[in-house]
């Protein structure tokens, strides 16, 4: 199951030029008054450079987001679920932030967010 914080991964093209970015990227959707999971950030990582910057403003014209440019910040966050980028290169990964009131109002603490991470098909659970 994906939930509707994915919008900015819609951004990254499957044929990027040049190597990817080294470390994670962020959109931080956390005080966006048009985001349907206000309480999640995401980390994209392993982009290819050339797709960095259709990223960045995705995550800020779609999902009303703040690009960060670097990785998310998970002080208090209760989890994350990492899965790979539907329609990116294989190494292309999406790791979702959570913190209380996430996916609906299911993820509440680090339980809950591990069993929903876990229950996603092909992603992992992170912890923070």
């Amino acid at each position: 199951m994906r939930y509707p914080g994915l919008l900015v991964a819609l951004a990254l093209v499957a044929a990027g030029c040049g190597g990817a970015a080294n470390h994670a990227l962020g959109c931080d959707v956390r005080s966006s008054t048009m985001a349907t999971e206000p309480y999640e950030c995401v980390d994209y990582e392993n982009v290819p450079t050339g797709d960095v910057a259709g990223l960045a403003e995705s995550c800020e014209r779609t999902s009303a987001g703040k690009w960060l440019g670097g990785p998310c910040e998970h002080h208090d966050s209760v989890g994350g679920c990492r899965f790979a980028v539907a329609g990116a290169p294989v190494e292309v990964s999406e790791v979702q932030w959570w913190w209380p009131g996430a996916v609906g109002g299911m993820i509440t603490a680090r339980a809950s967010a591990k069993s929903v991470g876990e229950g996603n098909a092909h992603s992992a659970y992170v912890e923070p």
